[in-house]
């Protein structure tokens, strides 16, 4: 099943976790996103808030659809965004007044467009108290169409680096982020242990989607039984039951005692 969550006029919120002030110095923000149209009205992917929203990534309607990113008063545009199909999104900055660099993977033709925003944006103290997807503040700018995940790392990943994030949450989870949210989850947790999970939604819900070419579970693949094969058992050596668990796929494995 490939869960993602379905936004109409809705919103969901989380704690900050280990987000802290994430927006002072280098970052990166990223989703995978499938918007219905591009109106009359921009659209939120993710707030960033305390008190008010001082950091979104958003799709804008200027150019016919790109990506937008508000950061305490600083603006930049850049990276053309289309509406009735899976994209991953993505900003990046280092640490310092810079320039974004806007990423738009197209899954329907394995292809990225990558270009620098039309301006700079600065280092911001804040700190984070909420965590918001679909709207900020709630009501502005709501999402029109499904999130299947998002995630914030504390570092300006490279296109190479981000070439190898098209695939898996997994592999999200691996490349060291601060956040990662799968939204096809209720509640919304936040899946690198950091407590940003949800505390509070509205007009949402989630959905099974086939046509998602991405993986949003945040195991790997490696840790369960995926080929039909055998697999052995690792058992721990203690009180209580045991619970068996999978020592991945291929050849039978042997048993290995703790």
């Amino acid at each position: 099943m490939a869960a993602v969550r379905e936004f109409s006029d809705g919103w969901v919120e989380c704690a900050p976790g280990a987000l802290g002030s994430i927006l002072d110095g280098a970052w990166t923000m990223a989703a995978v996103v499938r918007t219905n149209a591009l109106g009359a009205a921009w659209q939120t992917i993710l707030s960033l808030e305390n008190g008010g929203s001082f950091g979104s990534l958003e799709v804008a309607t200027t150019a016919g659809g790109e990506l937008f990113v508000y950061i305490d008063g600083d603006e930049s545009y850049g990276g053309p965004v289309v509406a009735g199909e899976w994209l991953l999104v993505a900003v990046t900055k280092p640490a310092g007044t810079s320039v974004p660099r806007m990423h738009v993977y197209r899954y329907s033709t394995g292809t990225w467009v990558r270009e620098d925003g039309d301006a700079p944006v600065g280092d911001v103290s804040t700190v984070v108290q909420t965590v918001a997807f679909g709207a900020w503040e709630q009501t502005q700018d709501p999402w029109d169409g499904r999130i299947a995940a998002v995630a914030m790392w504390d570092a300006a990943l490279t296109d190479q680096q981000l070439d190898g994030l098209t695939a898996r949450l997994a592999d999200w989870l691996a490349s060291g982020a601060v956040a990662v949210w799968p939204l096809g989850t209720d509640p919304v947790v936040d899946v690198t242990g950091g407590g940003a999970d949800q505390t509070g939604s509205s007009g949402t819900a989630v959905v099974d989607d086939p046509t998602l070419p991405f993986d949003p579970s945040p195991s790997s693949g490696d840790d369960h039984q995926g080929d039909g094969a055998g697999a052995g058992l690792l058992l721990t050596a203690g009180p209580g039951t045991g619970v068996p668990a999978v020592a991945g796929h291929g050849a039978v494995a042997g048993v290995k005692l703790l």
